[in-house]
């Protein structure tokens, strides 16, 4: 074989030499770019926060990135996703240093479950750029909601626990994985009906939350807290208490899970042992509800809220009987409020064995609405107790005296007004002018609020004839303090059960920018008999998907069986990712256009019914 000359050799070496010249100059003049988070295969929760480094011998000026969906392929452009390979600029933290760090904040209403790609590529003051992009990283995104995301514990005093008078602490702890802000503490004297003001150290007629002392304020994932009562004010009787976390953005724990209800107690020693509450849960069903509903008997503690109390509880049993029109049986020593927190043995109808938590349950068995969670009425500004209609379409108004609870059920009654009302003109529609009709409504608003991860329930009888239920009542949610604006629908609305021209439907309302028209997706509506009991529930899914559910069947998909996805340019559609919602319970008055318009009179007044409430964590 013939073996190459030294002149060959030479040549080659100078050319191979003459070759690497460009990628010398490159590597000497190209920044350098690393992703530092997330971390390869890291999976992440919360806020999506990709951050990293940037460096250039003579400074960089910029950084540009991409963010790549592995599941569709599509690529950010800093503010929709799209088919194009696409770069976007992101600042540095200091442009033209010869290394600095970057970060990028992903808006969490563009994100979804799934797997994702960033890469970074710098640029410095000379215009080069890193023309490779450095190393990346792949992750998984798990939502924006987790099961630990928030929580909230009162330690002390704890449920049940009777305490010496004197200087009152409350006292508990806060997590959050984003970062303790702050903590909102409601106490309330169940005696006087009063609450705690601790921003002017008074007590006052109306409810109200008062900010915790943390013991630090650094934003860690977790914060002891106190809040502090004087002596003078901290008179014997029977407090609740109940705490809410919240985050730097706003966000936090929406039901506020620590609670406590506790006795102050001048004549007696402190105890740590709570009262023994005997209950027999009752029978359960994980399909329809039975024939034969369960009879419950209860010794309720002397506190009015029964709040994870030490329990006897016989093991539920199940049926498949299909749902009649039997309302349970209740058997109770009266307390004021039948609202429950931690309570287990129950299941939500016709969904099987699902491992939810009961958080919440009101089964209206007081005399009374639970104050630590309800609120009459939705504007709350007329004297009288009486109230505007939340709709520009209703033709009647609200008043506390058409909400009541009687035989463990929750009413909501509309009657004709009187010749009085007319004449003081105390009865009126939204717009200032007469209203002729009385009704109910009821809301959590402040005490009470959901978000994702939460499946509601509610069990309800509907006045009406053969399968037109009448006029207008509903089961439904709203984001109170109006995120996205105070015009309708901007903060996005759920209609879990609204009765539209004689039948219960489930909806979403939404507006698409600030001034846009109303728009509505997903509107699925059901048949239900009149004068029988219905169940309705929405489950709010963690990745922003929902499923309504009359009587244990789902009504409300795209048409495909799959669940709802919130239209993603929703003015409001970060709420299923961002913020809380209500549950408001209402008995509305439509005009006599629609079908289902039905005129109450003085002799025969329409009821709307409510059995339940239930709140489950999923």
């Amino acid at each position: 074989m013939r073996t190459p000359s030294k002149r060959s050799a030479i040549v080659v070496v100078v050319f191979l030499a003459v070759l690497a010249l460009p990628a010398a100059a490159w590597a000497l003049t190209s920044p350098k770019t690393t992703v530092d988070s997330p971390a390869e295969g890291a999976e992440v929760s919360g806020t999506l926060k990709i951050t990293g480094t940037a460096s250039h011998r003579v400074g960089v000026a910029g950084v540009r990135l991409v963010v790549r969906n592995l599941d569709d392929g599509t690529y950010f452009d800093g503010d929709t996703w799209q088919r194009d390979f696409i770069r976007f600029d992101i600042p540095v933290a200091n442009p033209g240093s010869t290394e600095t760090g970057w970060i990028y904040t992903l808006p969490t209403d563009r994100l979804t479950q799934g797997n994702y790609r960033a890469r970074a590529f710098a640029y410095s003051v000379e215009g080069t750029g890193d023309g490779f992009g450095g190393d990346w990283n792949e992750f998984t995104y798990l939502g924006r909601y987790d099961r630990a995301l928030y929580d909230t514990v009162i330690t002390a005093p704890i449920n049940g626990q009777t305490v010496r008078s004197g200087a009152l602490s409350i006292a508990g702890t806060a997590t959050s994985t984003e970062g303790v802000a702050s903590v909102k503490v409601v106490v309330r004297n169940l005696n006087t009906n009063s609450y705690w003001n601790g921003y002017d150290g008074q007590w006052q007629a109306s409810f109200i939350r008062t900010e915790a002392k943390l013991n630090h304020t650094d934003g860690r994932a977790q914060a002891a807290w106190t809040v502090g009562i004087p002596a003078e004010h901290a008179k014997p009787g029977t407090y609740f208490s109940r705490a809410w976390v919240r985050t730097d953005s706003g966000l936090g724990d929406p039901v506020g899970r620590g609670q406590t209800t506790f006795i102050v107690d001048s004549t007696t020693t402190t105890t740590t042992t709570p009262p023994t509450s005997t209950t027999s849960v009752p029978t359960t069903t994980t399909s329809p509800p039975t024939t034969a509903q369960p009879t419950t008997t209860t010794t309720e503690p002397t506190t009015t809220t029964t709040l994870e109390p030490t329990t006897t509880t016989s093991p539920p049993t199940t049926t498949t009987s299909p749902p009649t029109t039997a309302k349970p049986t209740t058997t109770t020593t009266e307390p004021t409020t039948t609202t429950t927190s931690g309570s287990t043995g129950r299941r939500p109808y016709a969904q099987g064995t699902v491992d939810w938590e009961l958080i919440a349950s009101d089964d209206f068995n007081g005399t009374k609405l639970d104050d630590n969670m309800w609120e009459y009425g939705w504007w709350r500004t007329s004297d009288n107790n009486y109230d505007r209609p939340v709709s520009k379409s209703e033709t009647a108004c609200y008043h506390t005296d058409q909400v009541t609870l009687s035989d463990g059920e929750l009413r909501l009654a509309m009657r004709p007004t009187t010749a009085n009302e007319d004449a003081a003109g105390v009865c009126q529609k939204r717009d200032g002018s007469p209203a002729y009709f009385v009704s109910g409504y009821a809301t959590t608003r402040q005490r009470y609020q959901i978000q994702p991860g939460t499946y509601i329930e509610t069990r309800m009888h509907m006045p009406g004839e053969g399968n037109v239920l009448y006029n207008w009542p509903a089961f439904w949610t709203t984001d109170i303090d109006r995120t996205f604006g105070s015009r309708w629908p901007h903060s996005g609305e759920f209609d879990v059960a609204e009765i539209l021209r004689g039948q219960a439907c489930g909806n979403f309302h939404y507006a698409t920018e600030q001034g846009g028209n109303h728009l509505q997706t997903g509107k699925r509506c059901s048949t239900v008999s009149a004068n029988t009991w219905a169940v309705f529930g929405m489950k709010w899914n963690y990745d922003g998907t929902v499923e309504y559910f009359h009587d244990g069947k789902q009504v409300q998909d795209r048409g495909d069986g799959g669940d709802w996805v919130i239209d993603t340019t929703a003015l409001a559609g970060a709420f299923a990712t961002d913020y809380s919602h209500n549950i408001a319970l209402q008995h509305g008055m439509h005009n006599s256009s629609r079908e289902g318009y039905k005129e109450p009179t003085a002799d025969n007044p329409l009821t709307v019914r409510f059995d339940y409430v239930d709140v489950y964590k999923l």
